[in-house]
């Protein structure tokens, strides 16, 4: 299971601080469940809505986000999941099965992989959308064979019924006795003194700006433990740049974009995945302007973002406000196709207002006349 850590990007930073604020209890079985079916019929005593079916899309709610000057968004830190092949157990015959779940990381949110089919046991909103979690009895297909065989009515197996008074609690708590570990090397170009990197792993199939694991490294050797089978990015970059100006950074196995990028696969059943690559010279910009006609009542709860078309936390760059006259500076910026744009935000209730136009630029050296128009919230 990969952690995920809380970004330092504030359009991410609205996906999930709800999602992770706070961590996720389900209730306990009862003690007196002595058989995997008399667990299997608690799991799913409460779900509204029963199916088997294959994850064909997943999507983030939301994204990718599209400013629109003057308007105010919500944020609902959630993922759409869109199932096919679906076979019915419980509830009413749908056109389409779509189920929502968290983020996960806190908010009882499920990892579901697209491709892979599991038994889903969802509750229904008061807009009639499914959803579920880590709590509500679903699990990949492979591990409810004996769910499978009651929702069939099918005669139990010897295992199903086998006395195991302890069976519901370890299959709560018990922690696989092996993981896969992703390991590896990150390398400087011949002549180039090692230096601090932080090596990042992400799903490479991401549907969003959600961040992965990190971990820092004085010599440039790292390990990721409990890593569930797919398809990862790993990226590094120099975690203290000595100039304002370049930074070494690169995704494995060895590029400096991210549409280079070859997936690491962890395949199920391994024990260790090695992925060394080289890092390279990445050049940096500044990006310099002023946002015209703020109000002086908005002053100082106004941000600038410039935002790449699929942020991953590796050239993520942080939010400034502006100062005096609305003037602001962006630096550190790799080359690349970005969009510029002014917003306020609102934690309580999870909206934020695009404040001014939108410009969208192609930066390979230095801007120093970027203007932002302000324009009022609806």
């Amino acid at each position: 299971m990969l952690a995920m850590n809380k970004p330092p990007f504030v359009l991410v930073f609205l996906f999930l601080s709800a999602g992770l604020a706070f961590g996720c209890k389900c209730a306990p079985p009862p003690l007196k469940l002595n058989s995997r079916l008399a667990f299997a019929e608690w799991s799913l005593r409460g779900a509204q809505v029963i199916f088997e079916g294959t994850v064909q899309r997943v999507e983030l709610k939301g994204w990718p986000l599209k400013p629109s000057p003057g308007a105010t968004i919500t944020f609902h830190p959630v993922f759409l999941v869109t199932f096919a092949n679906v076979r019915l157990y419980r509830g009413a015959e749908r056109r389409e099965f779509i189920v929502t779940t968290g983020l996960g990381g806190g908010d009882c949110g499920y990892h579901f992989t697209p491709g892979k089919s599991y038994l889903v046991a969802a509750g229904t909103e008061d807009s009639g959308e499914l959803e579920t979690g880590i709590c509500s009895g679903t699990e990949p297909l492979e591990d409810a064979a004996t769910e499978l065989r009651m929702l069939r009515e099918e005669p139990p197996m010897p295992e199903d019924v086998a006395d195991s008074a302890n069976e519901a609690s370890k299959r709560q708590t018990a922690e696989p006795l092996e993981y896969t570990q992703v390991c590896g090397k990150v390398s400087f170009p011949r002549g180039v003194n090692p230096k601090p990197v932080t090596v990042r792993i992400m799903p490479y199939d991401d549907p969003g700006p959600l961040p992965g694991d990190e971990t820092e490294t004085e010599d440039g050797a790292f390990c990721f433990s409990a890593v569930d089978p797919g398809k990862y990015l790993i990226a590094a970059f120099e975690s203290d740049p000595a100039t304002a100006h370049s930074r070494f950074a690169g995704y494995y196995p060895g590029v400096l974009r991210r549409f280079q990028a070859a997936p690491v696969v962890v395949k199920p059943g391994q024990i260790a995945v090695r992925a060394d690559f080289t890092v390279a010279r990445q050049p940096l910009y500044s990006v310099r302007g002023y946002l015209r006609g703020v109000p002086q009542s908005l002053a100082g709860s106004v941000q600038v973002i410039l935002m790449t078309d699929h942020p991953d936390q590796v050239d993520a760059l942080e939010p400034v406000t502006p100062g005096p006259h609305g003037v602001f500076e962006l630096s550190g910026v790799p080359a690349g196709h970005y969009k510029a744009f002014a917003v306020s935000q609102n934690g309580e209730n999870d909206t934020m207002t695009f404040l001014s136009s939108v410009v969208e630029m192609e930066i390979h050296e230095n801007v120093d006349d970027l203007k932002l128009e302000y324009f009022p919230g609806k």
